[in-house]
């Protein structure tokens, strides 16, 4: 006449079931204690047919006055599940019919055999009303979960919008807290000297920073980036009343998460205490949400901070052009970028051909460096920013070069700084961070201030070369008004005026004179005047006659590396002439410059 489904609460581990009296009544929660016979058959997992119910000692009236009719006959069977291997699992519910209907009110063996063969398929009915309801609950989540991100992204706006004032983070990351995980306080904690230390942040930006060595639970999350959840239910070994219960009378509950930047480096940590909940404790989505949140606030720190930097250092930038001299300002713009990025020590190197030249102003020596070599070197030689954890240990560092300064070197930053065609014209060297490692932020000041050095250095060096132009021109000018009157002959004049254009311009010069047969000139060789009175017919080639067959000035630079044949030009020079240099792969490299200028006879040949 009737049935009903039993279904065990998993949660309450078989103390309560599931059942449906009434399709309005929808879902109820029953004791299995008053379920009786359908309990019974849950505990013993057998089926049950019983006779005349309400005579029975072990019947329950409950079920009847629930059912509001009298209940004559009933069998109970198990719901059981069967594994791949056909064993049988424990009982998931029970079906139970009641009032058999017919001329015998009485269920049979038969009845009993024909319901255990639906078991299976009620069975089926009950995971798939299951997985449906998990599936709503998973959709529902997810719903929730992505109103929450969005709510995440629209609130953290405000913490880049308003990335230039540091001291207003704290208190909108609070109120951020508040609104997404209905935390009762919290406090944002940030690491410094290389995770050794912390301090909390302050809204009063110009108050005093107090550092303190890491520990307790906030510390161990700077140290390992992990989230660590903490109360009275699952207390942490790691937590410390001192460190971790600051500003609250009792931590209940106790979420942290860390404060992650670029490269998942971790900045800080995000503490937040006592859920305004009715148990005090936060959830495990709590935590994703906040360690949401520690990202955004990774990202504001990091640009607050930057443009902090970039203010300060425009301000020092003003300040660049009263400076006289090349000296001065390059010592300006070490002291500006040693206070803002607070290095212990700023070396600015400048090239000089293939080596980098600075000076260093708590020694006074002149350091002088080869590309190629050392840090210097290779990071003028590979024009890449060079960061040094730790410089002892690095397998590049040389200690003839690298290890000149009188400090104990951690850790370092090489920063080159471009010119308009791409060539290094200088490399900042930054030794030791004060607090924490040099970071793209350091890196940014650097170029730009550097940036504007170079300009004024072009600035000077064009000045000082249009300075040194004019006195070479007036020199020229003025020794050759003595060519003509005191030299006799034509050689005389040629080897005069090889004296002379040899000493303004302080380079070995040579006069190529073409050889004349009749009124035809050779093409293949000419006379070459050089210092000393020496004269010798060579054959056509070189720089010089690349300017003698284009008829127009040619500057060449020409290398010349290790035991490989030189070039003509090189052969020429002597040990004194050709410059010798150490390359990056230890090998020895001879450099020289030619200047050619053609001289034109009356007819432009």
């Amino acid at each position: 006449d009737s049935y009903w489904v039993f279904v065990v609460d998993k949660k309450s581990k078989g103390k309560q079931l599931w059942g449906m009296l009434d399709p309005k009544r929808g879902l109820v929660r029953v004791q299995a204690a008053l379920c009786g016979y359908a309990h019974q058959a849950i505990q013993e997992d057998r089926g049950v047919i019983v006779d005349n119910v309400e005579s029975q000692t072990e019947y329950d009236p409950w079920l009847s006055r629930e059912l509001s009719y009298d209940i004559h006959s009933m069998l109970c069977v198990p719901i059981t599940a069967v594994d791949a291997e056909g064993q049988r699992g424990k009982a998931v519910g029970v079906v139970q019919v009641m009032n058999k209907v017919g001329e015998v009110d009485r269920f049979s063996q038969a009845d009993l055999a024909m319901l255990q063969g639906l078991s299976p398929l009620i069975l089926r009915l009950i995971e798939n009303a299951e997985n449906i309801q998990d599936l709503i609950k998973l959709k529902e989540g997810v719903r929730v979960s992505f109103d929450q991100r969005n709510l995440i992204l629209d609130q953290t706006a405000a913490l880049h919008a308003e990335g230039d004032a540091i001291s207003g983070l704290l208190t909108r990351v609070r109120r951020l807290a508040r609104t997404l995980i209905q935390a009762g306080e919290c406090n944002v904690f940030v690491a410094g000297h290389q995770h050794s230390c912390m301090y909390e942040l302050n809204d009063d930006i110009s108050a005093q920073v107090s550092f303190e060595p890491v520990r307790g639970i906030v510390g161990h999350v700077i140290k390992t980036g992990c989230t660590i959840h903490h109360d009275t239910q699952n207390p942490s070994d790691l937590f410390d009343a001192g460190c971790d219960q600051r500003n609250v009378v009792a931590a209940k509950g106790t979420l942290v998460v860390p404060i992650v930047g670029e490269g998942e480096r971790v900045l800080g940590s995000i503490q937040v205490l006592n859920s305004i909940s009715s148990d005090y404790h936060f959830t495990e989505q709590d935590g994703h949400f906040l360690l949401r949140l520690g990202k955004h606030v990774g990202a504001a720190l990091v640009n607050s901070l930057a443009l902090k930097k970039f203010l300060g250092s425009n301000e020092r930038l003003d300040q660049l052009a009263s400076c006289h001299g090349m000296p001065e300002q390059i010592r300006h713009v070490a002291e500006s970028l040693q206070q803002t990025i607070t290095a212990e020590r700023v070396n600015i190197f400048m090239r000089e051909g293939n080596h980098m030249r600075a000076h260093d102003e708590v020694s006074g020596v002149k350091i002088q460096v080869a590309v190629g070599v050392g840090y210097v070197g290779r990071c003028a030689d590979a024009k890449t920013t060079m960061r040094v954890v730790d410089v002892l240990k690095d397998k590049r560092y040389l200690p003839s070069v690298d290890g000149r300064v009188a400090i104990d070197l951690s850790h370092a930053m090489y920063v080159p700084v471009m010119d308009r065609e791409g060539e290094c014209e200088l490399v900042v060297e930054l030794l030791n961070k004060c607090s924490g490692h040099f970071d793209d932020s350091d890196e940014k000041v650097v170029v730009i201030m550097c940036a504007h050095l170079l300009g004024f250095l072009a600035n000077a060096a064009d000045l000082l070369m249009h300075d040194n132009a004019r006195r070479s021109a007036l020199g020229l000018l003025t020794a050759s008004s003595y060519l003509f009157p005191l030299v006799a002959d034509p050689e005389g004049m040629v080897f005069t005026a090889i004296n002379q254009i040899g000493h303004l311009c302080e380079a070995k010069a040579r006069v190529y004179l073409a050889v004349r047969s009749g009124e035809d000139i050779q093409d293949d060789v000419w006379k070459c005047y050089e210092e000393g009175s020496r004269v010798s017919v060579v054959a056509i080639s070189g720089a010089p006659g690349d300017c003698y067959r284009k008829a127009a000035a040619v500057v060449i630079k020409s290398v010349h590396v290790g035991e490989e044949e030189a070039p003509h030009d090189i052969e020429e020079l002597n040990d004194q002439e050709a410059q010798e240099e150490l390359g990056s792969e230890g090998e020895i490299r001879h450099t020289s410059t030619f200047l050619c200028q053609p001289l034109m006879d009356g007819v432009l040949r």
